[in-house]
């Protein structure tokens, strides 16, 4: 069954024809699923994350999935194909969450870990990957109602700024997509049987080596840590351009305070 359904793989997507019922479906499901699948809001961290799991792992560790960013409904069967370990043992995809329950389903023995990080500091890190600017004077630099500015953000990206049209500003609505985001883990989380370990970037970035053995130990069924392990210096995608600054001087009044009312809901 295996050997049949590899002959109709073509470009990394498996034929929807093939039926994949079974004892076939669940051998083949269990021996090509990546054993751990991390989730995280888009800049919160879990590109450096995963990298440094699969280092204390040693084993092969995948940043991004592409074929989720853009594509939707994907059957199962394109699903086990884009998700084969041959691509990683650990794989991470900020827009996997839109596939968690299927991800659980098809691949039954892989276990999930979530990636958070403060809200604020997420929002500031896509804005910078975006480049996006608070509007000031000129609102049209914030203002994702504005079809100019909208056509700008990369197709990838427009995901998490779509739902919230009643919005303008692009700064909240990426706080909401946030919110969203972690209610959507939530719900996720009470689906599944076994525990999903949560790991918090700013632990991890004060501490990275305590904090990524003590997620890797999570998996101890999975795998083996090394707590000697050098992790990588350079870690994710580099640092954002205004990291580090105080939030107070890079946001106006206005708009930090409607940020933290969001972050406190």
């Amino acid at each position: 069954a295996i050997d049949d359904i590899f002959k109709f793989k073509k470009n990394n997507i498996i034929d929807d024809t093939i039926d994949l019922t079974g004892r076939g479906y669940q051998v083949f499901a269990n021996s090509t699923c990546p054993w751990i699948f991390g989730l995280g809001h888009q800049k919160s961290g879990t590109s450096a994350i995963v990298d440094a799991l699969g280092v204390v792992a040693n084993v092969s560790a995948r940043i991004d999935i592409p074929p989720m960013w853009n594509r939707k409904n994907l059957s199962n069967i394109q699903l086990l194909s884009i998700l084969h370990s041959k691509y990683g043992i650990i794989q991470k995809e900020g827009h996997g969450i839109q596939y968690a329950y299927e991800i659980a389903q098809v691949c039954p023995l892989t276990r999930f870990y979530v990636v958070q990080r403060d809200l604020l500091q997420t929002v500031r890190s896509v804005a910078d990957r975006l480049d996006l600017k608070e509007g000031g004077e000129n609102v049209n630099k914030d203002n994702c109602s504005n079809p100019e500015v909208f056509r700008r953000l990369p197709n990838g990206w427009k995901p998490l700024f779509e739902p919230y049209k009643n919005d303008t500003s692009c700064f909240i609505r990426l706080a909401k997509h946030y919110v969203a985001y972690y209610d959507q883990i939530a719900k996720f989380e009470e689906t599944i049987p076994f525990h999903v370990p949560h790991i918090e970037y700013e632990d991890f970035n004060q501490n990275a080596t305590s904090s990524i053995l003590q997620l890797c130990h999570s998996f101890d069924y999975y795998l083996n840590c090394d707590k000697k392990a050098v992790l990588p210096f350079k870690q994710g995608q580099g640092r954002g351009k205004n990291r580090g600054k105080n939030l107070t001087i890079l946001w106006s009044p206005s708009l930090l305070n409607k940020l933290n009312y969001i972050k406190q809901q």
